[in-house]
């Protein structure tokens, strides 16, 4: 039986064929954090188009882009802007941390400008952020946030609060491709409530460059004679330079037999990242 498809590489080696370049995931949406103790609507009062400012080193001179945000409201907001410190688990949350503990903060490099603003009813203003020409790879995210609205009981007597901020993400990356690799593949097995068999995949990705990757492919299960019984796809996912992720997609029910589990991954490059793992139906 062929386990690898003639345009796809193993776990390591020299890939051969091509490979699309996918359009970038979108940023961070809003984040709705605090206490909601009853479901109550909340009403936008800013958007921000812009939920990603990406740098690209290289350059002699600082750098400067900017984001907007709009009062979509018909009254003043006041907003403030902080910066925090983020990155991405094994499984892909994202995680919160204060600005420069962890590895790869753009707190000593970023300057905001404005980071306190007023924004009259139905007005817009531009975020300034600067990177220096001496800045080195890092990434960080800026929180948009306005002061909560006073607290509204329900007929209990409980009160509601909650706060709407958003995030832009920041990246500062050179200008270099994207590189990775498939380290492993496994099959794991469970039972579904109802007692049915069910198989998932799960694989790890690393990012071996200094940028982030966008990594999407697909899944192909393949019968003995090794025409193809299914195919899966794997939606985009994003990987921060040097991290790894662990990518868990269901697999279909299958009738008895063996089976290769090929998955193939494309990540914006001239190459196919591929992987196998058997899958056997009693």
């Amino acid at each position: 039986m062929t386990l690898l498809p003639a345009n796809a590489r193993a776990l390591t080696g020299r890939p051969v064929g091509s490979a699309t370049r996918w359009g970038r995931l979108g940023a961070l949406t809003g984040l709705l954090v605090g206490t909601l103790i009853a479901a109550t609507p909340v009403a936008a009062q800013i958007s921000i188009e812009q939920l990603e400012v990406k740098f690209t080193l290289g350059t002699a001179e600082p750098t400067t882009q900017s984001f907007r945000i709009n009062n979509v409201s018909n009254a003043p907001v006041q907003v403030t802007i902080r910066t925090s410190d983020w990155d991405r688990s094994e499984t892909g949350e994202n995680r919160y941390f204060e600005t420069g503990t962890i590895a790869g903060s753009c707190r000593d490099a970023l300057t905001i400008f404005p980071m306190t603003l007023s924004i009259e009813a139905g007005r817009s203003e531009e975020i300034r952020v600067s990177l220096p020409a001496n800045a080195t790879p890092c990434h960080s995210i800026l929180f948009v946030e306005m002061p909560p609205p006073p607290a509204q009981a329900n007929r209990n007597g409980a009160a509601l609060t909650y706060n709407l901020r958003y995030g832009i993400k920041v990246y500062v990356e050179p200008d270099a491709p994207a590189a990775g690799e498939l380290t492993e593949a496994v099959i794991a097995s469970g039972l579904t409530a109802s007692g049915a068999r069910a198989d998932t995949l799960v694989a790890t990705f690393r990012n071996t460059g200094l940028v982030q990757s966008l990594a999407r492919g697909h899944i192909e299960i393949r019968r003995e004679d090794d025409s193809v019984a299914q195919r899966v796809d794997v939606e985009e996912f994003p990987v921060l330079g040097g991290a790894r992720r662990v990518v868990r997609t269901p697999l279909p029910a299958m009738p008895a037999g063996r089976y290769a589990v090929i998955l193939l991954l494309e990540i914006g490059t001239e190459e196919i990242l591929a992987a196998q793992a058997l899958l056997e139906i009693p």
